[in-house]
């Protein structure tokens, strides 16, 4: 369960950022979390949930932007979005291609509330 290392991190940078403004509370985290992370988002809200606890983070909403996969061809250069496993090219047939959406892992924003 990889959630749970990931919810520890979530954590850790929103208190960061917590600290660096007065030790204010957080109110919400937004990420934004490619498909191909496999994260299940219920246990993600979980996870994050109870390792928020006792920090500045505790009650804060967690606010997920889902990425699908977005592909782009090696033979074509067209940008598709793979419906299987194993990729191929709806325009050209070629297999695999390079990633150009849906591995993200990236914190978009932490937003502090006004009281401390």
């Amino acid at each position: 369960m990889h959630e749970v290392g990931i919810a520890t991190a979530i954590v850790e940078k929103a208190s960061e950022v917590s600290r660096a403004h007065g030790d204010r509370a957080v109110s919400r985290v937004t990420m934004r979390i490619g498909a191909l992370r496999q994260i299940v988002p219920d246990t993600l809200s979980f996870v994050f949930e109870a390792v928020s606890r006792e920090t500045p983070v505790a009650g804060a909403e967690l606010e997920c932007e889902w990425v699908p996969v977005r592909v782009e061809c090696a033979g074509c250069a067209s940008a598709y979005a793979p419906e299987e496993a194993f990729w191929v090219c709806p325009s050209c047939g070629e297999r695999g291609g390079r990633v150009i959406e849906g591995d993200e892992l990236l914190l978009v924003s932490v937003e502090l509330s006004d009281e401390g």
